[in-house]
């Protein structure tokens, strides 16, 4: 089970576009439920998650923005899908085999230092990761990680759907 209080809450993609591979949506509605897929998108719980035998899923950190770094650097930037794509910069590490390095590392993904203690990647990792992926998970991951920065500590949602990628302004 995930910790409550932990800096950084830890999810798998469930978006339209390329939801992990390992999801028995199936199983997860034997198990919890018709309603239990949304559940998981609303709570992020990974209790609700059932597993397709023999595929392993690809685990994903999102660390817990600063209330301050949100409010200072994301929510004024102009479009939804750029705030998004800049707190998905700022909260996630990994998305399996395409990661960030520190900023004193080399690498294709240096992050750089910004405010508050937050580190930011290079936009040269978000492609990477909708070259992978899909652009979809970008959004749904920086709309996770917004999200956690306005709820208190171990809150556990109500995280919300995100758009598919739209002219937003």
């Amino acid at each position: 089970m995930t910790n409550p209080v932990s800096p950084s809450l830890r999810v798998v993609r469930i978006n339209s576009t390329d939801p992990d591979p390992a999801i028995d949506a199936e199983g997860i509605i034997k198990k919890h439920g018709e309603q239990s897929i949304a559940r998981y998108v609303t709570t992020r719980d990974p209790e609700l998650l059932v597993f397709r035998e023999g595929v392993e899923p690809v685990w994903i950190d999102v660390l817990r923005l600063p209330a301050a770094f949100v409010a200072t650097h994301i929510a004024h930037v102009p479009s939804t899908d750029a705030r998004r794509m800049l707190a998905f910069r700022s909260a996630v590490r990994a998305v399996g085999s395409v990661s960030t390095v520190g900023p004193l590392e080399t690498g294709p993904h240096k992050r750089i230092a910004a405010d508050f203690g937050v580190e930011v990647a290079p936009e040269s990792f978000v492609q990477a990761v909708a070259d992978e992926y899909g652009a979809e998970v970008v959004q749904e991951l920086g709309e996770v990680a917004i999200t956690c920065a306005r709820l208190k500590r171990g809150a556990r949602g109500p995280f919300g759907l995100w758009p598919s990628l739209t002219a937003s302004g």
